[in-house]
């Protein structure tokens, strides 16, 4: 990331050699005068460029990524629930030596607090490519997918402004739940997160398996496949 912002770096010291006049380079002192305050714009320089990166989406914490927010629609944070955060947690459940709760010095057990710089990350880049949907179109809902979750899905029109969500079967189930959740704000309520059309609404999701209705012998015998499964949503 950083190498992106080298194009803008400059050296100052032989620029400013460059650009000054020849009666004024040959004086000693006067040189010596320029290059101490050259080499201090040289350090402000250099200390702006390498704090470029940590504007960036990607590379954002705290402070720089309220920012982001700011500029992207989505300040302030949203909010989730305290008790559903897991602070220690073992690699393997069957592991655990005793399921003791944990309790962390400072740490909200309840209520509603701030998603953290991750999820936020993760919100911001959802909200950004929900500015650039017009149409909430299939092929502008797939492209919100695959830029804000890293997730490929299709979209299937199944009724009157209803429609069929289907992911892969290997959609990690935090990326789903983030995908077809809802919230509200001052312009609406229970506004999906997918950028779909205002009259449409999410009827049925599905699950495709990999080779769901391929053959299981090599011969391309039809005899049993794995099916794709699909559960409604009330509406």
């Amino acid at each position: 990331m950083a190498s992106e912002f080298d194009i803008y770096r400059q050296d100052l010291q032989a620029l400013a050699c460059v650009r000054t006049l020849e009666v004024f380079s040959r004086n000693v002192v006067m040189r010596g005068i320029q290059t101490s305050i050259i080499n201090q714009t040289q350090e402000l320089h250099n200390s702006i460029i390498d704090s470029l990166p940590a504007r960036t989406l990607d590379l954002a914490v705290g402070y720089n990524l309220d920012v982001i927010g700011r500029i992207v629609g989505l300040f302030p944070r949203p909010l989730t629930d305290a008790g559903a955060i897991t602070y220690f947690s073992p690699d393997l459940p069957l592991a655990a030596p005793d399921w003791s709760p944990v309790y962390v010095v400072g740490a909200p057990l309840a209520g509603q607090v701030q998603i953290g710089d991750v999820d936020y990350r993760i919100a911001i880049r959802a909200k950004i490519a929900k500015n650039h949907t017009k149409y909430g179109s299939a092929p502008e809902i797939q492209y919100f997918a695959r830029l804000a979750y890293g997730v490929t899905l299709s979209v299937k029109n199944i009724g009157l402004g209803d429609l069929e969500i289907v992911f892969s079967a290997s959609t990690p189930p935090p990326v789903i739940r983030a995908a077809l959740a809802d919230f509200s704000d001052d312009t609406a309520d229970h506004q999906f997160n997918l950028p779909l059309p205002t009259t449409s609404r999410i009827r049925r999701v599905s699950f495709r398996y990999p080779d769901a209705f391929a053959p299981d012998l090599d011969n391309g015998a039809p005899d049993v496949a794995l099916v794709g499964v699909g559960y409604v949503l009330n509406a």
